[in-house]
């Protein structure tokens, strides 16, 4: 399996619409892959995306880590609704759609939402962003630090970058200073 971060090229999905010209009526944005369709009904993979996300930060990417988007992460393009869940960003794909209406079908009313049990799938809400989770790393029991020296938190996600130092103070106790960088939908290191 492949872990990390990638470095994404492309196009915004902004500059495609604004060229093809939706009318006023559009509010959603379908993406429909090449994969197999699933099982022996043929239910193809199509996702839509509401259209002020498409027009706000999502990526239509043909180029990672600054080579041609390789065959299993989607080439030849592939679509990245930025800062959302991997759901939400179609490989492969085939046809770019723009609609009135969410599309209806499986992969939008019947999974990848949210819902309790009993409850019908299609009225659950669907899985878009994702809650910053965190665990402390450091310092590890009985480890000690030297008074004002930064230590740094690699690898937090969030929708902005931030730069996480822990200073330990005179007393023991951490101070955390947190500066936040104006960059949208980054991972830091």
């Amino acid at each position: 399996m492949d872990y990390g971060n990638a470095m994404w090229g492309g196009v915004r999905l902004r500059d495609v619409l604004e060229m093809a010209g939706p009318t006023p009526n559009a509010r959603h944005v379908a993406f429909e892959g090449f994969d197999k369709p699933l099982g022996s009904s043929g239910i193809s993979f199509i996702r839509s995306i509401p259209i002020e996300k498409a027009m706000d930060s999502t990526l239509l990417a043909y180029e990672m880590n600054g080579e041609a988007l390789p065959l299993k992460h989607g080439f030849p393009l592939r679509s990245l609704a930025l800062g959302w869940t991997g759901a939400n960003c179609v490989k492969w794909l085939n046809r770019i759609s723009v609609l009135r209406e969410p599309h209806q079908g499986f992969f939008m009313d019947k999974v990848y939402r949210v819902f309790d049990k009993g409850q019908d799938p299609g009225t659950g809400a669907g899985v878009t962003g994702l809650n910053l989770k965190s665990f402390i790393t450091q310092p590890l029991i009985g480890e000690t630090f030297s008074t004002g020296k930064k230590r740094f938190c690699p690898d937090i996600p969030c929708r902005r970058q931030w730069r996480v130092f822990f200073v330990p103070d005179r007393k023991t106790r951490f101070n955390v200073k947190c500066l936040l960088e104006n960059l949208l939908w980054g991972w830091n290191r």
